[in-house]
C-alpha cells in the first residue's frame, strides 16, 4: 500500500523532471536560434500520393558551408533531424503563406525528396543568396 509521502515523493520528482526537461528545452531552442545564420523555419514532409499536405512542425535551419541542417524545436536529440547538401538543394517555388503575414511557402527538392519550408521573407531571401552564392561543382581531375 503507497502511503501519501511515497505518492507526494513521486508526483514531486516527476514535476521536477518535467520542469527539468521544459527548461532544457527551451535552453537548447534559444541556443539554436542565436547562432550565426540560424533561421525560424517550419518543416513539411511532402504530400503522399497527391493527399492531404501535412502538417509543418516548427524548428530552426543553420546554414553550414556545405549543407541547410534543419533542427526540431520540439526534441530533445541534441543533433539536426535533416540535412540538405547545398549542392543538391533545389527551390521549385515560392509563394506567400496562406493566412500568414510576412511568411512564404517555399517548395523544395533534394535528392528526389520533395517537402515544404515555412520562413519568414527576409529568410527566404537568404536561402536564396545563400544557394545562388554556391561555388561551382566541378568534377575531380587527377
Amino acid at each position: 500500500m503507497l502511503t501519501p509521502a511515497t505518492v507526494m515523493f513521486v508526483v514531486g520528482g516527476l514535476l521536477i523532471l518535467l520542469g527539468l526537461l521544459l527548461v532544457g528545452g527551451a535552453s537548447r531552442y534559444r541556443r539554436l536560434s542565436h547562432r550565426i545564420g540560424a533561421f525560424t523555419c517550419d518543416y513539411r514532409k511532402g504530400r503522399s500520393n497527391g493527399g492531404e499536405p501535412r502538417s509543418f512542425e516548427p524548428g530552426v535551419a543553420v546554414y553550414s558551408a556545405e549543407a541547410l541542417l534543419w533542427f526540431s524545436a520540439w526534441s530533445i536529440k541534441p543533433g539536426y533531424r535533416y540535412q540538405w547538401p547545398r549542392a543538391d538543394l533545389v527551390v521549385r517555388s515560392r509563394a506567400p503563406a496562406v493566412n500568414r503575414t510576412d511568411q512564404f511557402l517555399v517548395r523544395c527538392q533534394c535528392q528526389g525528396a520533395e517537402f515544404d519550408l515555412l520562413m519568414s521573407s527576409e529568410a527566404y531571401l537568404g536561402l536564396a543568396s545563400w544557394l545562388e552564392a554556391a561555388p561551382p561543382h566541378s568534377p575531380l581531375v587527377f
